[in-house]
């Protein structure tokens, strides 16, 4: 993978980090800040979903969250943060529900 799209692949790694920061923060808000925090987090999530159709444009359709040595680091269904979630996820559906399932199965074998 060449050393651009790792770059663009980052950027949307940590804008998905800023929006869910700005998401926790914007809970504490009074109703007219909340509404002027709402309008940046939709046009920061608008820019944000571009950057992730520009990835997915280039043939990245893997999770954000892949060390070199492939595995993942973050974890989709035991996030040690509950409210954290992709807001951009390139992932193609059939390798999503691939990762999702063997997160549920290690989950299960654990248990």
């Amino acid at each position: 993978m060449n050393t651009e799209l790792l770059a663009l692949r980052d950027r949307v790694a940590k804008g998905n980090e800023k929006l869910h920061a700005a998401w926790a923060q914007m809970k504490n808000l009074d109703e007219e800040s909340w509404q002027q925090a709402s309008k940046q987090y939709d046009e920061a999530l608008k820019k944000l979903e571009l950057l992730g159709l520009e990835l997915k444009g280039r043939g990245y359709e893997d999770c954000l969250y892949i060390d070199e040595q492939g595995k993942k680091t973050k974890n989709c269904l035991q996030n040690p943060d509950p409210t954290f979630f992709c807001r951009v996820c390139p992932c193609a559906s059939g390798k999503a529900l691939w990762y999702s399932e063997q997160e549920l199965f290690a989950n299960l074998r654990s248990k």
